[in-house]
């Protein structure tokens, strides 16, 4: 018996993984929903995450007191803007952005180093 892999749940998986990546390098904030390992940003309607369908489009998180990171795994599939502007995330902005990022405000941080090439 063929069983073909399951392409959505593959797809559900990287998504949650990014998102869960996130949190942990921002040091696990208090944010409604959100996990270190899990869950499900849109049916859960994680805080600050917008959604079409179960596809993540929005992180929107400016003004929370966040620290931490960003991490090395922005690599949301659907993402198109993200805002974690007037926190305290420091650290460097991740080498490689998702090719969907139309807006990225991270204005007001503690962020070093220099900006990705794809930033342009």
């Amino acid at each position: 018996m063929f069983l073909e892999p399951n392409i959505h749940l593959e797809f559900f998986l990287h998504k949650v993984a990014a998102i869960n990546s996130l949190y942990v390098a921002m040091h696990s904030p208090p944010l409604q929903g959100w996990k270190p390992v899990g869950g499900d940003p849109c049916f859960d309607h994680w805080q600050g995450v917008d959604c079409v369908f179960s596809n993540i489009t929005a992180i929107r998180l400016a003004g929370l007191n966040l620290g931490g990171e960003l991490g090395s795994n922005l690599d949301f599939p659907s993402i198109i803007d993200i805002d974690l502007s007037n926190n305290h995330i420091g650290g460097a902005i991740p080498f490689t952005l998702p090719p969907t990022l139309r807006t990225l405000d991270l204005a007001n941080n503690n962020l070093t180093g220099q900006l990705p090439s794809s930033m342009g």
